[in-house]
């Protein structure tokens, strides 16, 4: 885990220390000065809990984020999470200053770029159009039918057949 890494890490003295979590970020997940375990968007955990990180990128809870988060060390933690879809990239813009003898002075900024203006790149698409083939060939395939209505309406209320055969099929699977 990050907690027990982060000695080690931070004895090497890296210039700047970026976490990628393949996990959401809320701060409201912080609460009375302590961070949810195990909660599947844990980012703000992490980032509350361990001391050390400069910039953390999210991901997963397909929202967007750009903003500096103090941890329980008071230490500012730029968080950046592109949302969802691919429709912005998170961009940090890092300057360190270097002065003999001193700590070096970090200076973090984050951006999120909006890709719908940007063209397509025609030889990547070229290069990698087997794999795209293959892919989409595998999430067109037909698995199964249903002769009734799916909807996971009702897990609001109780048991939904639906999440149901979602479940099974995932307990099946593994």
């Amino acid at each position: 885990t990050a907690q027990q890494w982060m000695p080690e890490i931070l004895d090497q003295k890296p210039d700047i220390v970026v976490g990628l979590f393949h996990s959401g970020w809320d701060k409201r997940d912080v609460e009375n000065g302590r961070a949810r375990p195990l909660d599947e968007n844990g980012s703000a955990a992490v980032a509350w809990n361990i001391p050390g990180f400069d910039i953390i990128f999210t991901g997963h809870d397909h929202r967007t984020a750009n903003e500096k988060f103090i941890n329980r060390v008071g230490d500012t933690v730029l968080i950046l999470n592109g949302g969802s879809r691919s429709e912005n990239l998170a961009v940090a813009d890092i300057k360190i200053t270097k002065r003999h003898g001193k700590k070096p002075e970090k200076r973090i900024s984050g951006n999120l770029v909006s890709v719908a203006g940007f063209k397509s790149d025609i030889d990547f698409i070229e290069k990698f159009s087997e794999q795209n083939l293959a892919v989409t060939r595998y999430v067109n395939k037909v698995i199964g039918n249903s002769l009734s209505t799916a909807s996971s309406r009702d897990a609001y209320f109780g048991s939904s057949a639906f999440i149901d055969l979602i479940h099974k099929i995932q307990l099946d699977i593994t």
